[in-house]
């Protein structure tokens, strides 16, 4: 840092000597030389050397800096344009500004993000760049750098102007062909066998009629003595459906690996709903997050997903959002398996819940766990990238 320092000290130094140099130069040649050329060239340099001073003794807090950008959220993968605008406020003397905006490093990739301004009668200038193959996240812009020079470049003046834009990037989706076979140790999509038994075990209570219940849940005898109707209730009902959901674990796959399984998780929110009106996306990193979407409420899934981030702590065995999900089937995608993950998926598997495991990619650590889930009859499904 303080060779640093030394050596912009040093180099403004230089800068000055030079400008005196020049001007003790020509005024030299012209004493001796004479005739117009000569001192046309010395109150050249002087003109110069005026304006140069100009430039550094004047304030630059006249120029306004906008960022605009071509979109608040877009897909990974895409494009997004930048336009940066300075506005001049009020005459301030410069030969030339350098603009560069300050562009996050986890966008993606950047070209041309600066430009060069020569001095003019203009009051506004504007340029554009193009970040490509954008990534996942949530990105900030927070500053734009501006130099300020004159004519050759002897005096530069700095300043980084706070210009804040953010975007948001939802995960890449993709086409899943066809979803896993759907059979829940619980529920079949067509009719239940052995309904009243099934019921008789499952009764869990009463509560008052709702309208939309059916007519088969009305308990008669409680109705009757209760004059009012009441509907049973059965621990079976509880997270009857289907979720999606996202364990953000991830300790020693890459990056890259990460963002698949974020896409896939994406895409089979997408492919379910083509399918049903209705699910549960679910997200964890340090708890469980949980919604239920339909088609109209798909920003909101992704949202979580764009936000992401990947932890190396892995699921608890046991939490409170399990029982919530008691006779559903839960396709729980995960970067890499762990004894955790393995854990949570017993846990569930105790809970009458359908856990199915999606993975993207064969990777030899999961060989492992993957054994140890087939042994308690847990499905895996390998999703190519």
């Amino acid at each position: 840092m303080k060779k640093s320092k030394l050596f912009g000290v040093l180099h403004h130094t230089f800068k000055v000597f030079l400008l005196v140099g020049l001007l003790v130069a020509s005024f030299t040649y012209a004493m001796f030389q004479g005739g117009f050329v000569s001192w046309f060239l010395f109150y050249s340099v002087v003109t110069v050397t005026v304006l140069t001073l100009i430039v550094f003794l004047f304030s630059f807090q006249g120029f306004d800096v906008e960022r605009s950008l071509s979109q608040k959220t877009a897909q990974a993968g895409g494009e997004l344009t930048v336009t940066i605008y300075l506005r001049r406020r009020s005459w301030r003397p410069f030969f030339y500004i350098r603009v560069k905006d300050l562009v996050p490093l986890s966008i993606g990739r950047t070209e041309g993000t600066g430009a060069l301004f020569f001095f003019g009668l203009q009051r506004e200038w504007s340029y554009q760049y193009v970040i490509s193959n954008i990534r996942r996240g949530e990105h900030r812009f927070e500053n734009v750098h501006l130099v300020f020079g004159d004519l050759f470049g002897l005096i530069e003046k700095e300043t980084t102007v706070p210009v804040e834009s953010s975007v948001l990037i939802y995960p890449n989706v993709h086409h899943v062909k066809e979803l896993p076979p759907i059979q829940n140790r619980t529920f079949s999509q067509g009719k239940r066998a052995n309904r009243k038994q099934e019921e008789e075990r499952s009764l869990a209570g009463v509560r008052d009629y709702v309208p939309g219940d059916r007519l088969s849940t009305i308990d008669w005898k409680q109705s009757a003595r209760a004059l009012k109707f009441v509907t049973k209730e059965f621990e079976s009902y509880d997270g009857e459906g289907i979720v999606v959901a996202f364990d953000a674990y991830l300790e020693t796959l890459s990056p890259t690996s990460f963002e698949t399984a974020v896409e896939l998780a994406a895409s089979l929110m997408y492919k379910v709903l083509q399918q049903r009106p209705s699910l549960e996306v679910a997200v964890r990193r340090k708890g469980w997050q949980t919604v239920t979407i339909d088609t109209h409420m798909l920003t909101l899934p992704l949202t979580l997903l764009a936000k992401l981030q990947p932890t190396e702590e892995g699921p608890k065995a046991k939490d409170p959002v399990y029982l919530s999900w008691r006779g559903a089937t839960v396709f729980y995608v995960c970067t890499e398996l762990s004894e955790a993950i393995v854990e949570a998926a017993r846990t569930l598997q105790m809970q009458h819940v359908n856990v199915q495991i999606c993975l993207v990619g064969k990777h030899r650590k999961n060989q492992e766990f993957a054994e140890q889930l087939k042994q308690h009859r847990i499905q895996i499904h390998t999703f190519e990238p």
